[in-house]
């Protein structure tokens, strides 16, 4: 069976029904690529004190690249972990789940659930996350943030670490970075 749209209108407003579901078919052949990187910080190194400042209803905080740098610095020299998660490639408007592996654990992240959607007209994506898989959707709903491509997002994870695993020692802060890039399926695949 084929599906067919059959449209009585003026030329007009065909014309405009056509370029509407153009630019719906462009926006399906997007995929999103989320790229993942997670450390710890001592209460003293906290990454407010080289300036980042956090929303704090969300706990989360927009980075450009050169304070991604020096945050990343700062993680090192202090002796602190980073470990990158591969990368995530999604379709447009889907959720990826980044899990636990051993490699994860032992950096006691929870899951993290991110959704992605293009901005109509525009490089920008809208992120949705998630932090709880028992509220996903409401959470999904309502931590929504919107971001250039190819920007970076920093969450604050202690909390909810802290009430997944309360045996976990206090006094370090759980942080992850993801950075979200558009990718069109037209393009090449991207190297390892």
């Amino acid at each position: 069976p084929t599906l067919s749209l059959v449209i009585r209108a003026p030329g007009s407003v065909q014309d405009r029904v056509a370029k509407l579901l153009e630019q719906n078919r462009q926006r399906l052949d997007l995929n999103l690529v989320f790229e993942v990187q997670t450390f710890e910080m001592s209460e003293e190194g906290k990454v407010e004190s080289i300036g980042i400042t956090f929303d704090p209803m969300l706990k989360t905080a927009r980075l450009d690249a050169k304070t991604v740098t020096s945050l990343l610095k700062s993680v090192t020299d202090n002796g602190g972990e980073i470990l990158t998660i591969p990368k995530i490639t999604v379709n447009n408007g889907n959720v990826a789940c980044i899990k636990r592996t051993n490699d994860i654990n032992r950096l006691h992240i929870p899951h993290l659930y991110l959704r992605g959607s293009v901005v109509a007209n525009s490089n920008s994506i809208r992120i949705n996350t998630a932090f709880r898989s028992h509220s996903i959707l409401q959470d999904l709903i309502s931590h929504s943030l919107k971001i250039d491509d190819g920007g970076f997002l920093l969450f604050d994870a202690t909390e909810q670490v802290q009430r997944e695993n309360p045996k976990r020692s206090p006094g370090r802060r759980v942080y992850m970075l993801v950075q979200t890039r558009l990718l069109n399926t037209t393009e090449e695949p991207l190297s390892p």
